[in-house]
C-alpha cells in the first residue's frame, strides 16, 4: 500500500479536483441512502388505506405545504367533476370525437386495472397522490444522484490520467538522467516492460469503475446507519459476517500482491527476450536458429502463463466467496426480519428498505474486495516503477556547476584512471594527455586498449575513477552537462539511427536546422546523392535503426548529423569504417576540411584513415605507449608499425567490421 501512497507526489495541483470529487462521491452516497429511505414513503401509505397512519402523519409533518397542495388539488378535481363547463361544451360541439376519446380512455383504464390491479393496490385518490409524491421525490433524488455520480466519475478519471501522465513522464525523464553504466547493467526489455506494462497495470487503478469503487466506503457507512435506524437488532445479527469478509479479503490480497509481482517479472522476461531476438533477427535466420528461438520463447511464455494463472486462481476465489457470504447475510436478515414482523417490532416497509440497504451494502463490499485485488496488483507494478525512480544517478550536475561557453577546445587528461566498477580491472591507467585547440588527434591500438573509453570521458558519459578531465581548464564535473555536450559532436562506432525520415535523423541534435543546412551537411558527408535517389528523398522513412539503408549509408547519415551540429570538439569513433573506398576518400576529404579550427579526437580501427592526423596516440592495456605522427611512429618500429603492417597484409574490404579490421 505504501507504494501506491507514493503516487501522491504525482498529484500536485490536483487538490481542488480531489476535493470536488470527494464531495461528489459523498453526495452520491448520501443520495443513495436518501433514495432507500424514501422507499418507505412508497410503501407506508398503502398499508392502511384511508386511515391516519404513521406514514400519513409523517408526510404531513415533513411536507406540510406539499400535503396542503395535494388536498387542494383533490378538492378542485372533485368540484370540476361535478360542474359542467368546458368539458360539456366540448361534448356538445364534438360528440363523436368526445365519445371516441372516452372509449379509448376507458379501455386504457380497464387494461391498467386488469393487468396491475391498480384499484386494489393503490386505493383512494389521497393515497395515490401520496404515492405519486413519494415517487416524484425518489425520481428527483435519483436524478441528483446520477448527476453527482457522473461528476465523480469524470473527476476521478481526470485525476487518474494526470497521475499516470506524470508517472510516465518522470520515469522517462529519470531514465535519461541515468549514466550509461546503468543501461549496460540492465536489460533494455525489462526497462521497456516497466515503462509500458507496469504503467499500464497502474491504469487499472484509475479505470472507469474507480468512482463507484471510491464511493463504496462512504456508501457502506450510510447503509449501515440506515440499517441501524431501521432495526438495530437485525443489523447486529447481519454484521457478525463482516469480520469473515475482511479476513478473507486481507488473506487473498497478500497472496495477490506476491503473484502480481511475479507476473510483472515474467512479462519483463518475455519483453526482454522478444526485443533481443527481434534486434538479432539477421543472425537468427542466418544460422537457422528459428526452432531453437521458438522453444526458448515458448519456455518463457509458458512461465509467464503459469504465474498469471496462479494469480487468476486467487482472483477467482475473491468475488464468489464474498458473494456467498453476503447471500448468507441476506437470508439471515430475511429470517430474522420475518420474526420481527411477527412480533410487531418491524413494519413490512422497513424490512423492505432494510433488505435493499443490505443489497447496496453487499454491492459496495464486493467493490471494496475487488479494489483490494486491484490495489495489490498495482502495488507490485508501482514498486517496480519506483525502483527506477529511486535509482540515484552519479552523473548529476554539481550544485554550483556553471555553463561552459565559448570554449576553444583544449582537452586535458590529468592522471586519469577509470574502471567500470570495483570488481573489474582498470580500463585506463594513469593517462596524461594534452590536446591543443584545433588539433586533430587519433587514437589507435588493439581491441580493448581503452580507446573508446578515453573518448567517452570527454563528454562525461562516464566519470573518471581518479584524476581529472578538463575542457579549457574546467573540470568536466564542475560544468553543466548540457553546456559541455552542446560544444561537441559525436559519431559513435555503432551507428544509431531512428525510424523517422532522413532529414529528421540528420537534424537530430540540431532540431532548428533548416532543410538547406541539412542538405549541406549531407553533401559534406557524401550522403546527398543516395538520399536524393530514395523514393521521397529527405522525407523517406528509413525504418527502425535505419534498416532500409546499407551500413555505409547509415554511417554517412551519422556523419552528416555530427557535421550539422558544427561542434567545437568533434569525436569520431571510426567514422569511416563502413564506407567503400571511393566514399571513404570523399568523406575523409570533407572531414579534413571541416576539422579545420576544431579539436578532434578520432578513434581509429583502420589505421589507413588516420595518417593525416596531427598526432597519433597508441594505447595498450589502458596506457598511452606511443605518440607522434604517422611517419614518426612507422620509423620507431613499435606497436603502431606492427598493427599497420598487419592491416596492410590483410587488405580489409569495405564490408569489414571494425573488429575485423583491427584483428592482428
Amino acid at each position: 500500500m505504501k507504494e501506491l501512497l507514493r503516487l501522491r507526489q504525482f498529484a500536485s495541483g490536483l487538490v481542488p479536483v480531489a476535493l470536488a470529487a470527494a464531495l461528489a462521491i459523498g453526495a452520491t452516497g448520501l443520495l443513495r441512502g436518501a433514495a432507500i429511505w424514501q422507499i418507505q414513503g412508497l410503501i407506508k401509505p398503502a398499508l392502511d388505506e384511508g386511515a391516519d397512519t404513521d406514514a400519513n402523519r409523517e408526510f404531513k409533518t415533513l411536507f406540510p405545504k406539499a400535503n396542503a397542495w395535494i388536498e387542494q388539488r383533490a378538492q378542485e378535481q372533485e368540484e370540476n367533476a361535478e360542474s359542467t363547463g368546458a368539458g360539456d361544451a366540448l361534448k356538445q360541439m364534438f360528440p363523436s370525437a368526445t365519445a371516441w376519446v372516452e372509449r379509448q380512455a376507458e379501455g386504457i383504464s380497464r387494461s391498467w386495472r386488469d393487468v396491475f390491479r391498480v384499484d386494489e393496490a393503490i386505493g383512494s385518490r389521497r393515497t395515490q397522490r401520496l404515492l405519486i409524491a413519494a415517487a416524484v421525490g425518489l425520481l428527483l433524488i435519483g436524478i441528483a444522484g446520477t448527476a453527482t455520480d457522473m461528476a465523480s466519475v469524470y473527476m476521478t478519471q481526470h485525476m487518474g490520467q494526470r497521475v499516470l501522465f506524470s508517472v510516465r513522464q518522470q520515469l522517462f525523464e529519470h531514465l535519461q538522467s541515468l549514466p550509461l553504466k546503468y543501461f549496460e547493467d540492465q536489460r533494455s526489455g525489462d526497462l521497456l516492460s516497466r515503462i509500458s506494462n507496469d504503467t499500464t497495470r497502474l491504469q487499472m487503478l484509475f479505470s472507469s469503475p474507480i468512482a463507484a469503487t471510491l464511493a463504496a466506503p462512504p456508501t457502506c457507512l450510510i447503509m449501515v446507519l440506515i440499517m441501524v435506524l431501521i432495526n438495530w437488532r437485525l443489523t447486529i445479527a447481519v454484521f457478525v459476517l463482516l469480520p469473515v469478509i475482511w479476513g478473507l479479503t486481507a488473506w487473498l490480497g497478500a497472496k495477490m500482491k506476491r503473484y502480481a509481482r511475479a507476473v510483472q517479472a515474467r512479462m519483463a522476461d518475455l519483453v526482454a527476450f522478444s526485443e533481443q531476438t527481434l534486434n538479432a533477427m539477421r543472425v537468427v535466420q542466418a544460422f537457422g536458429m528459428e526452432p531453437h528461438v521458438n522453444r526458448l520463447f515458448g519456455d518463457t511464455n509458458r512461465a509467464a502463463f503459469r504465474t498469471a494463472m496462479r494469480g487468476a486462481r486467487v482472483r477467482s476465489f475473491n468475488t464468489p466467496i464474498t458473494s456467498l457470504i453476503l447471500i448468507l447475510g441476506l437470508a439471515t436478515s430475511l429470517l430474522i426480519g420475518a420474526n420481527e414482523m411477527i412480533a410487531n417490532r418491524m413494519e413490512p416497509g422497513k424490512l423492505f428498505a432494510f433488505v435493499i440497504a443490505m443489497q447496496v451494502l453487499g454491492a459496495s463490499v464486493s467493490r471494496i474486495t475487488r479494489l483490494n485485488m486491484t490495489i495489490q496488483q498495482t502495488a507490485a507494478a508501482s514498486a517496480r516503477i519506483f525502483e527506477i525512480i529511486d535509482t540515484k544517478s552519479d552523473l548529476t550536475d554539481a550544485p554550483n556547476a556553471r555553463d561552459l561557453t565559448e570554449a576553444t577546445g583544449r582537452i586535458t587528461f590529468r592522471d586519469v584512471s577509470f574502471r567500470y566498477d570495483e570488481e573489474t580491472s582498470l580500463v585506463l591507467d594513469h593517462v596524461d594527455l594534452e590536446i591543443e585547440p584545433g588539433e586533430v588527434v587519433a587514437v589507435a591500438g588493439p581491441s580493448g586498449a581503452g580507446k573508446t573509453t578515453l573518448a567517452n570521458l570527454v563528454p562525461r558519459l562516464y566519470d573518471v575513477t581518479d584524476g581529472q578531465v578538463l575542457v579549457d581548464g574546467a573540470d568536466v564535473r564542475d560544468v553543466t552537462r548540457a553546456s559541455l555536450r552542446g560544444l561537441m559532436g559525436m559519431v559513435p562506432q555503432e551507428t544509431i539511427l531512428f525510424g523517422t525520415s532522413v532529414a529528421d535523423n540528420i537534424r537530430y541534435g540540431s532540431p532548428d536546422a533548416t532543410i538547406e543546412q541539412v542538405v549541406e551537411a549531407a553533401k559534406a558527408a557524401q550522403a546527398h546523392d543516395f538520399v536524393e535517389a530514395l523514393p521521397l528523398g529527405y522525407d523517406t522513412e528509413i525504418g527502425e535503426r535505419g534498416a532500409k539503408l546499407s551500413g555505409g549509408q547509415r554511417q554517412r547519415i551519422a556523419i552528416a548529423r555530427a557535421l550539422l551540429r558544427d561542434p567545437r570538439i568533434l569525436i569520431l569513433d571510426e567514422a569511416t569504417s563502413s564506407l567503400d573506398a571511393e566514399s571513404e576518400g570523399a568523406v575523409q576529404a570533407a572531414i579534413n576540411r571541416l576539422l579545420e579550427g576544431r579539436t578532434a579526437l578520432i578513434i581509429a580501427h583502420r589505421l589507413s584513415t588516420i595518417r593525416e592526423a596531427d598526432r597519433i596516440l597508441v594505447m595498450e592495456s589502458g596506457r598511452v605507449v606511443e605518440q607522434g605522427s604517422h611517419a614518426d611512429l612507422m620509423a620507431s618500429g613499435g606497436l603502431y608499425k606492427a598493427l599497420y603492417e598487419t592491416q596492410l597484409q590483410k587488405k580489409p574490404s569495405a564490408d569489414d567490421t571494425p573488429e575485423q579490421a583491427t584483428a592482428p
